[in-house]
């Protein structure tokens, strides 16, 4: 009734780069023999306005029978294959999140964080998707289990109303996994019964969500219907022990590092170089616009090769410097950052090969100067 596959998708000739590709199939059979597929991508649209989710339908209109054409020349389980329409709606993957009383972080997710307020538990694969046509997405990391927290469904300020779904207190890229319909469905349940309670309490949700004894009651409440609401811990897996794991909690949370399907691409160990670093950087320098105004890439100039460069931890306190608008004349020294307190000594004497840092201590050094310069802890 279901199934996945045919990444060969991928190649298929767009008429449109700027707006449209297609990646593999997601394909559902329904009951009168006709399939679905969720598989086209349409790039720079605001869902929040309605000629531009109009401009999405023509586009869209325009591409899929040549899409069609194309499955039917290339692959012959697609032979046969006849268009029967579109979709009466967009599948809008993210727009904008409501601001929880929390807000659900990549650190609860690699950390496989339990809540004391627990109202449903995630698990899926943190799933990118494309932005551009050049951008396939991808796989954050896999988590194994964390919970979501009922102060997540509750708005900061706004009162008499919960918020389940997809517009949940989650960051975006966490969203990439607890948008799943499952989540959805158990944090929903949650909310109804969470209206009873407070209705026969005379409670309001902020005074429910404050109250250890009434979230235990409302907890054994899903638990009756048949929900499994139990404190869990997870035995940490093998990044969550590194010596670097708080400089990738930072990482990921900025979206600089991917761990794939199986958590092996965040490669701590693994040796970084000048041109990563010069990257990595560039995204701090997008999530922190306020603070990292230089250009690190000022760092590489007369440097061959940057790529196959190792990062040596001179250079990365020249990148760190130069993203940071520091004068680099002289350029900026990891002693000049000591001095200025925003990387610790204890990070920079962790370094096994100062003329050869991997990509764990990269990260370290980020999260220094993220937190101590810019301010904000990933924890």
């Amino acid at each position: 009734m279901s199934g996945w596959g045919f990444p060969e998708m991928w190649e298929y000739p767009s008429s449109d780069k700027d707006r449209v590709r297609m990646r593999g199939l997601n394909i559902g059979r329904q009951n009168d023999e006709t399939i679905l597929i969720n598989a086209l991508q349409i790039f720079g649209i605001n869902p929040l306005d309605p000629q531009s989710v109009e401009e999405a339908f023509e586009i869209g209109k325009k591409e899929i029978p040549l899409v069609v054409d194309y499955m039917k020349r290339n692959f012959k389980e697609f032979a046969d294959l006849e268009l029967a329409g579109t979709a009466p709606e967009l599948y809008v993957r993210e727009t904008r999140h409501m601001k929880g009383q929390y807000r659900l972080t990549m650190t609860d997710v690699l950390d496989n964080r339990d809540q004391w307020d627990r109202i449903a538990f995630g698990s899926y694969k943190v799933d990118i998707q494309s932005t551009s046509y050049q951008d396939r997405g991808a796989i954050m990391m896999n988590p194994v289990q964390y919970a979501i927290p009922f102060r997540s469904i509750l708005p900061r300020e706004v009162n008499g109303l919960l918020v389940v779904g997809r517009s949940a207190g989650f960051d975006t890229l966490p969203h990439g996994s607890a948008r799943v319909i499952p989540v959805g469905m158990a944090t929903g349940q949650a909310a109804g019964a969470a209206a009873k309670l407070a209705i026969d309490k005379g409670l309001s949700f902020r005074e429910l969500s404050e109250s250890k004894p009434d979230i235990a009651a409302l907890q054994e409440m899903l638990n009756k219907q048949g929900m499994e609401l139990k404190p869990f811990r997870v035995d940490p897996p093998a990044y969550a022990k590194h010596k670097a794991y708080a400089g990738l909690k930072a990482a990921v949370s900025m979206n600089l590092t991917v761990g794939g399907d199986k958590n092996e691409g965040f490669d701590l160990d693994g040796a970084s170089n000048a041109q990563r670093f010069v990257n990595q950087l560039n995204g701090v320098g997008r999530m922190h616009a306020a603070y990292f105004k230089g250009k690190a890439a000022d760092s590489l100039q007369g440097m061959d090769n940057p790529a196959d460069t190792p990062l040596t931890l001179e250079h990365a306190a020249a990148a760190l410097g130069s993203a940071m608008g520091l004068p680099q004349k002289p350029t900026t020294t990891m002693q000049e950052l000591l001095a200025r307190g925003v990387v610790k000594q204890e990070t920079v004497s962790a370094i096994q090969d100062p003329k050869r840092l991997t990509n764990g201590e990269a990260y370290m050094l980020i999260r220094d100067v993220v937190a101590n310069y810019a301010g904000k802890m990933y924890e």
